[in-house]
């Protein structure tokens, strides 16, 4: 019996051993694991930081390019500074340089606006130019139409002075007739006998009197003539008439 419980015994002792011994090697395979998953995430950092580095040394190399190219300008900076005696140092120079630059860009904007000025007051003023062209081109066609009214007035003006001529010219010539009339009935107003003026005559000018009366002068010796015939006809032939 005893036997059998040292042998119990020194089983549970193995089994307490092994599960030991398989807890610290599961603990020492996950330390192992951990370890190397920390080793590999230092050995990506340290990649990381190599690629880093030597993008921080390319820059360093640009900008040391840069440095150098820009040497000359600094040089020509110390060369102004120590020709000119209006500035005191680099930064004072610079601010003047700054100072020129902000001019120089208020006046581009400044251009800029006076162009774009120009730009809408050109196409304003072309606008207006065409509205004139047009408005002329209405005047040009309605001066046209007045000039062609103007024409058919003055050929029909033309029309009636010649018309008016004619009629002058033709009242012109019943003028003399009418004159020679006048003066016609005149001289035979006076050969009648007849008187011009006073309260028993007739006025100079009064043709158709005056030829009323020389009607009624010719009348009175056309009656006598009749009563002259009448009494020749009726009375008896006798010698001493035709002696």
């Amino acid at each position: 019996m005893r036997k059998e419980e040292e042998l119990k015994e020194s089983l549970l002792k193995f089994d307490k051993f092994f599960k030991e011994s398989d807890t610290k090697r599961v603990r020492g395979w996950e330390k192992a694991e951990a370890e190397r998953a920390s080793v590999g995430m230092r050995h990506q950092e340290l990649q990381h930081l190599h690629t880093y580095v030597a993008a921080l040394l390319a820059r360093k190399e640009q900008l040391q390019a840069r440095v150098d190219r820009a040497r000359i300008y600094w040089d020509f900076l110390d060369s102004v500074l120590k020709k000119s005696k209006k500035f005191e140092d680099a930064r004072q120079l610079m601010g003047h340089f700054s100072t020129l630059v902000s001019m120089r860009e208020h006046l581009e904007r400044r251009r800029s606006e006076v162009e774009n000025r120009r730009v809408s007051e050109g196409s304003h003023l072309r606008h207006y130019v065409q509205e004139q062209d047009a408005r002329l081109l209405q005047y040009n066609n309605t001066l046209s139409q007045l000039q062609a009214q103007l024409d058919g007035v003055l050929s029909q003006a033309l029309r009636w002075e010649s018309t008016w001529n004619h009629v002058q010219a033709t009242a012109a010539k019943e003028t003399l007739i009418l004159v020679q009339i006048k003066v016609v009935t005149l001289n035979l107003y006076r050969m009648t006998g007849g008187v011009i003026g006073g309260a028993e005559g007739v006025d100079v000018d009064d043709t158709l009197e005056q030829l009323e009366r020389i009607h009624l002068y010719i009348q009175n010796r056309v009656n006598v003539v009749s009563e002259l015939r009448s009494d020749t006809t009726n009375r008896p032939f006798k010698q001493s008439d035709w002696e």
